[in-house]
């Protein structure tokens, strides 16, 4: 895990991701600001409009605050998505590399640091050297916000 958090890829994801969600904050506070007015303009209107179309009114206000909540739920489900997909890629490198350095240095078993229980004098920490082909091999990776 710790050579895909220290990779490029994964770097570069969590910038993209970090400047949609800044956009996407910017969205929220201005549709968030429209709201309020909406609201204390319909607050105002209490004692000038009739039961009847002040019901209606807040009806339509309650159930395009709904829209928004929902909105932005979505989205957020739609960029978390979009990260685990970019990491996920990124991981399947990590895979492929390992087995590639696995292979090449004849080693049979390779273990995460946090399973590895037992230190001989033949152990190797791959880590190193993973990230670093990791990081020839792709530095950045796509993002697909559906």
């Amino acid at each position: 895990q710790k050579v895909v958090d220290d990779s490029l890829a994964a770097k570069d994801a969590s910038d993209k991701i970090s400047k949609i969600q800044d956009g996407f904050q910017n969205e929220i506070n201005k549709k968030g600001k429209e709201l309020e007015k909406r609201d204390k303009d319909l607050q105002a209107q209490k004692n000038i409009l009739s039961s009847d179309a002040l019901q209606q009114k807040s009806q339509q206000f309650v159930t395009e605050l709904k829209q928004f909540k929902s909105d932005i739920s979505d989205k957020r489900k739609k960029l978390d998505k979009a990260y685990l997909q970019a990491i996920e890629k990124i991981q399947i490198e990590v895979l492929e590399i390992i087995s590639d350095i696995a292979k090449e240095e004849k080693i049979d078993l390779v273990l995460p640091k946090s399973q590895s229980l037992y230190y001989g004098k033949n152990v190797k920490d791959i880590s190193d050297k993973t990230l670093k082909k990791l990081n020839k091999k792709i530095s950045k990776v796509e993002l697909k916000v559906e």
